[in-house]
């Protein structure tokens, strides 16, 4: 059974690039001019999955991501 709680919220931004095949430059780049949101939690930076399923589409009509 799907269990939301198991499902990850935010990833570092190498993890970012990597899930959607993209390098760790481009993401930055993403995140800089806030293609991509992204969340600083003290000296790390996290970025939002649900941010990424929007920039690649991967949401229903009314914008609600599809899949979580």
């Amino acid at each position: 059974m799907h269990d939301p709680l198991n499902q990850r919220l935010s990833v570092s931004p190498e993890e970012a690039a990597r899930m959607i095949g993209i390098g760790r430059t481009n993401m930055f780049g993403l995140i800089a001019n806030g293609a991509v949101k992204s969340q600083k939690l003290g000296s790390r930076r996290v970025v939002l999955v649900s941010s990424l399923r929007e920039l690649i589409g991967d949401t229903d009509g009314d914008g609600h991501v599809v899949g979580s």
